[in-house]
């Protein structure tokens, strides 16, 4: 359920991207021909802060900093579904949403939801 809305989990840009064809747009959009995934992205200081699918959805992400980790701090898809995070520090380098709000993000009449990580362990691998 959440592979699609999860920009982690997707494939390097060189990857993502490979063959494709990127335009100027309208509205700060760039168009993106080639790919199936997406039809357009938008960035605002270097960062990803939107994407339209070639299905249709639009989804924008909030970002915020946390000593010197960027992290969303909110997903909204379609302006009307919304996810937002509240980020805690595991370990160096290591951060873990503590809670997350759901409203409508998976359909209109979905939600809301809290989910809440109380009892929180990482042991992070060696580096």
């Amino acid at each position: 359920m959440w592979s699609g809305r999860d920009p982690m989990r997707w494939a390097p840009f060189d990857e993502a991207f490979a063959g494709a064809t990127l335009a100027p747009g309208v509205g700060g959009w760039i168009e993106v021909d080639g790919v199936r995934a997406f039809a357009r992205v938008r960035l605002d200081d270097g960062r990803v802060v939107a994407w339209r699918t070639a299905f249709g959805v639009t989804t924008a992400i909030e970002w915020i900093e946390r000593d010197g980790a960027l992290l969303p701090s909110a997903i909204e898809r379609d302006g009307n579904g919304r996810a937002e995070f509240e980020w805690t520090r595991v370990a160096d380098g290591w951060w873990f949403p503590e809670r997350i709000d759901l409203e409508a993000y998976f359909g209109d009449d979905w939600g809301p939801e809290t989910l809440e990580f109380t009892a929180l362990e990482v042991h992070p691998p060696e580096r």
